[in-house]
């Protein structure tokens, strides 16, 4: 209990500046990600609930399929982080660079795989015939959005990328200039032309081009990647060509990107857990009809709109986090700490190096208790900007959940005019609102992981929520297969197990988001045990000490 006491102290620290000045910039930024799809549901949503629904369900479907390529923005913040450490800018350079190469060309695979099977996918994940006009509303609005992937994964690399920089300000200002191409857009092409589900699509195509053009730009005209790193996509040695013209167009792969790469997929796992359980309640809320799966989509839209701007903390962690790390001269620290411990002390590197020394002499003596007091000095500046970040996320949260529960009636009436999906979502918003305080404990906790690269256990456990909480809407949609309705007593019995309380009522449309309650509580349990046992260094001492002598 003595970490939840430091948690909830609120205080003004020495950290505050720092966050400030990376996690303001990237609030708005992520708050301005979501307005893209809200301003598209708010436009579309006058058109009718199928048209509404249809672009929930395609939305959707694109979320699942970008997922796979979320690694790209957590796997280059700590690349860059440690390049501009050892003052390498080439490296840089190439890291980004071929970040953008392999988000290009994975979204050009996801483009042509939606767009020849989109009435497909939109069957499998809906549930609808291709008569309906939610099917027909869906499957257009997915076609004309999967042209714009490779411009979406582009931008998620050059987003992490300016991460490790250190700046967010750039993002923000692209994301501002993106958001007022789809609000012009949608207005011309919906109400001026009148071209519906199309121009909706249309309008957030042409926004997200306009991002990935933008931050790429911006990267070149600050000089942080090289035009001619841009122009030559990295291959594997075992691809090249044994032409001239193909060695000299080819660049090797940057190390450091492949070996982030291929462990920052694990995120993939995560991400694909998380839209697990959003896929199979969107399924089940459209299989009900038009105005259940309109409800939900104008909840998740709201909710989604509350975390993301909850991100912007988690932004800082990663990028503050990943500094603090990597310490400029601290090269028997990095080997030791980032290896055994992944921490590090950025504040005092002579300091930092001296308790190295003394960790290794304690680790061959095999002395247990005196490398866990001195792994604790180590850690100290790294746990004390982490628990302000977890401070500040709890206080935000909770702030964003109170105001979600107090809008529950307005809310829905940005989005449509129709009645009954008002009072649908009404009645739900609560639920979602419920949730927000563990929101902003499990966001920070992503990003403190993340720039730790500790991504194995983090997916797994996730995965594990994830799981959970697909079992709990599965058992529900068993028991009442007509109904909006997924608190069940057995139900209840699970959430009382993870939350420790049964509702004493039940509505019909409170179902689906209670879902997320447990997928959030099981993440809170994962991410909280991590980061507690990390604390006192007690995780895994025998593979911890292999790895020392491994390491000498």
């Amino acid at each position: 209990m003595r970490w939840l006491t430091v948690v909830l102290t609120v205080r003004r620290n020495e950290f505050d500046t720092e966050i400030r000045l990376i996690a303001v910039p990237a609030f708005a930024t992520l708050a301005l990600e979501p307005i893209m799809s809200m301003v598209d549901a708010a436009f579309v949503g006058r058109l009718g609930a199928a048209e509404l629904g249809g672009v929930g369900i395609a939305g959707m479907i694109l979320r699942f399929a970008t997922s796979m390529f979320t690694f790209l923005v957590a796997s280059i913040t700590p690349i860059v982080a440690a390049s501009i450490a050892s003052g390498d800018p080439d490296a840089t350079s190439r890291s980004v660079s071929g970040a953008l190469w392999v988000a290009a060309g994975g979204g050009t695979a996801l483009a042509a795989l939606l767009l020849g099977f989109a009435p497909q996918l939109v069957s499998f994940f809906s549930g609808t015939q291709a008569a309906s006009p939610l099917h027909a509303a869906a499957v257009t609005y997915l076609r004309i959005r999967a042209l714009a992937l490779p411009a979406v994964l582009c931008a998620y690399a050059s987003a992490g990328a300016f991460r490790g920089f250190l700046d967010t300000r750039t993002p923000l200002a692209v994301s501002i200039i993106a958001n007022l191409v789809n609000l012009g857009g949608d207005a011309a092409l919906i109400m001026g032309l009148g071209w519906g589900v199309a121009g909706a699509a249309w309008a957030t195509v042409a926004s997200q081009v306009a991002s990935a053009l933008g931050l790429v730009t911006a990267f070149v005209w600050q000089r942080k990647v090289r035009l001619r790193h841009l122009r030559q996509p990295p291959s594997p040695a075992l691809l090249k060509h044994r032409g001239r013209w193909w060695r000299h167009l080819q660049q090797p792969p940057s190390p450091a990107l492949l070996k982030h790469v291929l462990s920052g997929s694990v995120l993939s796992v995560r991400s694909l857990a998380i839209l697990g359980t959003f896929s199979l309640a969107t399924a089940q809320a459209a299989a009900l009809g038009a105005v259940p799966s309109a409800a939900y989509e104008i909840c998740r839209q709201a909710w989604m709109f509350c975390t993301m701007a909850l991100d912007a903390l988690a932004v800082a962690a990663v990028a503050l986090v990943a500094q603090a790390l990597r310490a400029r001269d601290a090269a028997r620290c990095r080997a030791l700490c980032n290896r055994m411990l992944q921490r590090q002390c950025a504040r005092d590197a002579a300091r930092c190096r001296a308790l190295c020394n003394r960790l290794l002499q304690a680790v061959r003596a095999g002395d247990s208790e005196r490398c866990r007091a001195l792994c604790n000095r180590l850690l100290q500046p790294c746990l004390a900007l982490s628990n302000r970040l977890l401070q500040l996320g709890l206080i935000f949260a909770t702030a964003l959940g109170v105001l979600l529960a107090a809008g529950r009636h307005a809310i829905p009436r940005v989005f449509t005019n129709d009645p009954a999906v008002i009072a649908a979502a009404a009645a739900a918003l609560p639920i979602f609102a419920l949730c927000e305080p563990l929101c902003g404990l499990v966001f920070v906790w992503d990003g403190i992981f993340a720039a730790a690269e500790d991504y194995k256990y983090v997916a797994g456990g996730v995965a594990a929520a994830g799981a959970a909480a697909c079992g709990a809407l599965l058992l529900a949609r068993a028991a009442l297969p007509q109904s909006f309705l997924a608190i069940m007593w057995g139900f209840q019995s699970f959430i009382a197990i993870m939350w420790g309380f049964q509702p004493k009522s039940v509505k019909p449309v409170q179902s689906r988001p209670l879902a997320f309650q447990v997928l959030m509580v099981g993440r809170f349990v994962i991410l909280a045990r991590r980061y507690l046992s990390s604390r006192d260094a007690r995780k895994g001492w025998w593979h911890l000490r292999a790895k020392v002598a491994r390491s000498n």
